[in-house]
């Protein structure tokens, strides 16, 4: 019987590391499309993009309670300001655009 906690433990930690793995890899991602959409002169869908898999990413690699805490903090509301608002206006004037 210990063997088998042993393994879904082993199983659970092995599953932490892929989802960890693919967060890096979408938050390396999600900033890569932030600097190509910024360099394509403001490309909308790059931006668009880029905030998406940046916010998945970063969900993933540190969890979303953390996440949420990361993005609630006192000392941090400005750039949290900024970051929210940039995906609202990208989001609204890819609506407005269709």
């Amino acid at each position: 019987m210990r063997t088998n906690v042993a393994d879904a433990c082993g199983h659970c930690a092995a599953a932490v590391v892929v989802l960890s793995e693919i967060g890096a890899g979408l938050t390396g991602f999600g900033s890569l499309f932030l600097v190509l959409g910024i360099l394509l002169f403001f490309d909308r869908a790059m931006l668009a993009l880029g905030n998406l898999l940046f916010l998945s990413g970063i969900t993933l690699l540190i969890g979303a309670k953390k996440t949420v805490v990361f993005f609630s903090r006192r000392q941090k509301w400005r750039g949290t300001a900024c970051f929210l608002g940039g995906i609202a206006v990208v989001l609204i004037g890819q609506q407005q655009k269709q």
